[in-house]
């Protein structure tokens, strides 16, 4: 499966959105799902990624190679950090726009590209 960076900084929006200090329950999950058009896999695949990035505290439970639940999802510090570097429409636009010459970048590549456009755009650079 591949990782999708759109998919990944609404899921990182919706999160930090959420009103309650637990994070996104099941509930939020199957709204962020059906509004995305994204399966349970396809969650459940997106959320282990950030897990093991660090970018999201969660677990999800597995059963015969397949997701079974999700617990509540909640951003860590480091998926703050991305996040911010991400959130800004035009960055984020500008950030897709200078890695697409690539078949794929990582989480941590799209966070530098933008890093470097905030630093240009306010002057650092």
């Amino acid at each position: 499966m591949q990782l999708d960076h759109d998919f990944v900084r609404k899921f990182l929006l919706k999160i930090e959105s959420c009103n309650n200090p637990g994070g996104l329950g099941p509930q939020d999950l199957k709204s962020l799902m059906n509004d995305n058009d994204k399966s349970f896999d396809e969650l459940a695949y997106t959320i282990q990624i950030l897990i093991e990035g660090d970018l999201v505290s969660s677990k999800v439970s597995w059963a015969n190679n397949r997701p079974t639940y999700i617990h509540p999802v909640n951003l860590t510090f480091k998926g703050h950090e991305y996040l911010d570097n991400i959130r800004d429409n035009k960055i984020w636009t500008e950030t897709k726009k200078a890695t697409s010459k690539l078949a794929s970048v990582s989480i941590d590549i799209m966070s530098q590209v933008a890093t470097n456009l905030i630093s240009r755009s306010l002057g650092i650079n």
